[in-house]
């Protein structure tokens, strides 16, 4: 079986980030939807005229300005939905946003390729981005990594399809790979699209793009890539930290305004490794911080955003044995990219250069794209049109009435900052049994940093339920603490998730693109009547980890034994009764259950 292509180094990829088109005295709003250093496919709420030069400013969100250029709307497309389809050819940049749209575009590759491989939480870390572009660096390279032990994943964007391989060889035009375990089905669709190939490596990870060109016997063949990216978390210097001069404050949820405080063992320009207790609570893998302070003697503290790399038990040339847990900083802080954290450090990082060593490109971000791949670009007049507001995460309360005109009260969080209602997706989290809306803030967090870093618009919507925990309302005899959820039902439950599905449809944040449900715990009843109770079918996808199922087997279970449904049915009078910590009308709860 054999392909052909035209096996471009730079082909388009998918991009989320908000863009406006600027023309004249007009502006038009939307979304990238493809990017390449060429071009940009775009939905937009308007329709622009076709052959114009206009000013297109991208949000790309990593970066403290945002991405100027000028390009010629080359054609437009009304769609279906009421959006418009509009293909720009990018003509001019400035230097300066040459290298924003280099690295932008690698970005984007790089993020779009890792989220499709399961359990890959690799980092951009892009101070330490190599590109190689000659061959002989290329080859060079590949030829190293023959004896590697880690599979290397094939992946394919569109559909998503990901293929675990094995190199094999390689040749001046060709690459060999074993794929024994690929279905057959996946080759027969590879002919022409673009296949990326991602090749985790310990602390480093490398990326190309190549094409199909030939598969037969268990052996896929594909051709030989002119361009090699490779990202490392390890790369930069780092500083031993003497003991007892340097601290890290991390806020935790509860109680409001507490923090854990840790020492710093070691620190570089793009993160740091604290000290934590074997038996303390530590965070684990992956977790988001959205906010952080490195304190140290005489210094100030410097304030940033990160995520937990790795935890590792350090239990050689120690007393006491203890855990090392890793922290990569947020890749768009500017001030810690320049060293300001640590003054050592960042005398040595003035002279350090964009690039790992031994790379040929020092300057620029690999000399901007060995100057978009020797043929893109050149800055004309050299302008930048002017910017809007720097992007960042926004939480916003908000409020809004069930069918019974009693308040319901929550918090959206976007991942943008500011008055633009975008086209956006929507995850609805209704409160677990017993909990406010703030139980879900650190589910939250992690929920707008993966959009974020996938260049997605999202929004997440949580709150408190009516006659339950929290600030929503309640009758007025269920206004003490211990009292209030003694009113609380099930059908309560599912009338307020319905209203909270009225405002996602009609509110002044965003505009639902569509709607995910994720439900905990009791929740879970709740939000299966509600998806069957909406004629409107608003809800796209429901995700219930940890969902109740049934909820007669439920209160059997944590109630030690005690079936309430059966008493109720059997003539018996409840009263109050606690189940889970909470005290409910037992009649009350029981007669809404059994009834609906």
């Amino acid at each position: 079986m054999t392909g052909t292509n035209n096996a471009s180094p730079l082909p388009e990829i998918n991009s989320y980030a908000p863009l406006t088109i600027r023309t004249g005295n007009e502006e038009i709003h939307g979304n990238c939807k493809r990017i390449s250093l060429k071009t940009i496919t775009a939905s937009t709420d308007k329709l622009p005229e076709a052959g114009i030069v206009a000013n297109v400013v991208i949000n790309t969100r990593d970066f403290d300005k945002e991405l100027s250029l000028k390009a010629r709307v080359n054609s437009v497309q009304s769609q279906n939905d009421g959006e418009h389809l509009v293909l720009l050819d990018i003509i001019d940049a400035s230097r300066k946003n040459e290298k924003k749209l280099s690295y932008f575009y690698i970005s984007s590759i790089w993020n779009e390729v890792t989220s499709r491989i399961p359990d890959e939480n690799a980092v951009f870390a892009p101070r330490n981005l190599v590109g190689l572009f000659e061959k002989e660096d290329v080859f060079r390279t590949l030829k190293e990594l023959l004896s590697d032990r880690y599979s290397l994943f094939l992946v394919r964007l569109d559909p998503s399809e990901v293929v675990k391989a094995k190199f094999l060889d390689q040749t001046d035009e060709e690459l060999i790979f074993a794929t024994s375990d690929a279905p057959r089905s996946f080759f027969k669709k590879i002919n022409h699209d673009p296949l990326y190939i991602y090749w985790p490596h310990g602390f480093r990870q490398h990326l190309f793009v190549s094409y199909f060109k030939k598969h037969s016997d268990g052996r896929l063949i594909l051709v030989h890539p002119i361009l090699l990216l490779s990202s490392s978390l390890r790369e930069e210097e780092r500083t031993q930290v003497e003991p007892g001069t340097m601290w890290v404050e991390i806020p935790v949820p509860y109680p409001k305004g507490a923090f854990i405080k840790r020492e710093i063992i070691d620190i570089s320009s793009g993160g740091f490794a604290f000290k934590c207790p074997i038996d303390s609570t530590y965070f684990l893998p992956g977790t988001p911080i959205s906010s952080l302070r490195i304190l140290g003697k005489d210094r100030e503290p410097f304030v940033s955003a990160g995520q937990i790399r790795h935890v590792t038990p350090v239990t050689k040339n120690t007393n006491q044995p203890y855990l090392k847990i890793g922290v990569q900083l947020q890749i768009s802080n500017k001030a810690f990219a320049k060293g300001h954290a640590h003054p050592e450090v960042a005398k040595r990082q003035k002279k350090l250069p964009i690039t790992n060593k031994g790379s040929k490109n020092k300057t620029g971000i690999f000399k901007t794209f060995k100057h978009i791949l020797k043929t893109g670009l050149r800055t004309q007049a050299g302008q930048e049109t002017t910017v809007g507001t720097k992007s960042t995460t926004g939480t916003i309360p908000f409020k809004c009435m069930n069918k019974k005109n009693q308040e319901i009260v929550g918090f959206v969080n976007t991942t943008w900052k500011g008055t633009d209602r975008r086209r956006a997706t929507v995850i609805v989290l209704p409160p677990p049994y017993g909990k406010r809306k703030e139980a879900l803030g650190l589910f939250t967090h992690y929920l707008i940093e993966r959009f974020k870093n996938q260049f997605r618009d999202a929004a997440v919507v949580r709150y408190d339920s009516t006659n339950h925990i929290g600030e929503s309302y309640k009758d007025p005899q269920c206004r003490e603490p211990w009292k209030e959820c003694l009113h609380m039902t099930l059908s309560q439950g599912t009338e307020d998730l319905l209203s909270i599905l009225d405002f996602v449809e009609n509110n002044g944040f965003f505009l639902a693109k569509e709607i995910i449900l994720i439900s905990f715990s009791i929740g879970a009843l709740l939000a299966r009547k509600a998806i069957v109770k909406d004629q409107r079918r608003r809800v796209h996808f429901w995700i219930a980890p940890m969902g109740a199922t049934h909820m007669g087997d439920l209160l059997l279970k944590v109630s030690g034994g005690i079936d309430y449904f059966d008493l109720y049915e059997s003539g018996q009078t409840l009263g109050d009764v606690t189940i889970l910590g909470l005290t409910v009308q037992g009649d009350r709860f029981c007669e809404d259950a059994l009834s609906r």
